[in-house]
């Protein structure tokens, strides 16, 4: 079942009823596994795309290259061998895969690479774009 938490002083709480009945069948000692995940903005991912289409016009190569390029450098993929031939499958950031704050993660890692291959200082990137955008 799954059940929505909200964190709040330090702790996570039910965020609705239905969560909060689950909750209170269980017992004192009850041994639950939880997986967590956070929800995914829909502009926060558009911002990530129209990051990589700008650093690959500078960087005169397609979006899904650079795309295909970071994952490769940020070691998101697997090895995989088809017929005897071994190659690298790339994993997904579709928001089934990948939850806020794991997405998060990987635009903190994709900014860092695209910064290294257009010789930018990461920092200081990083702090303009929160001056410009927070």
């Amino acid at each position: 079942m799954e059940i929505r938490m909200v964190k709040k002083d330090g702790g996570l709480f039910p965020y609705d009823p239905t969560s909060e009945t689950y909750l209170s069948k269980l017992k004192s000692e009850d041994f639950v596994v939880v997986e967590a995940k956070k929800k995914r903005n829909p502009k926060f991912h558009r911002k990530y795309f129209a990051m990589l289409r700008m650093a690959a016009e500078q960087l005169d190569c397609t979006s899904d290259t650079l795309h295909d390029y970071i994952k490769d450098k940020t070691g998101r993929y697997d090895i995989v061998s088809i017929g005897g031939m071994v190659m690298k499958s790339y994993h997904s950031i579709s928001f089934s895969k990948m939850d806020g704050i794991e997405f998060e993660i990987y635009y903190d890692e994709s900014l860092q690479v695209i910064c290294d291959l257009l010789g930018l200082d990461y920092a200081e990137v990083v702090k303009e774009l929160e001056e410009a955008y927070f």
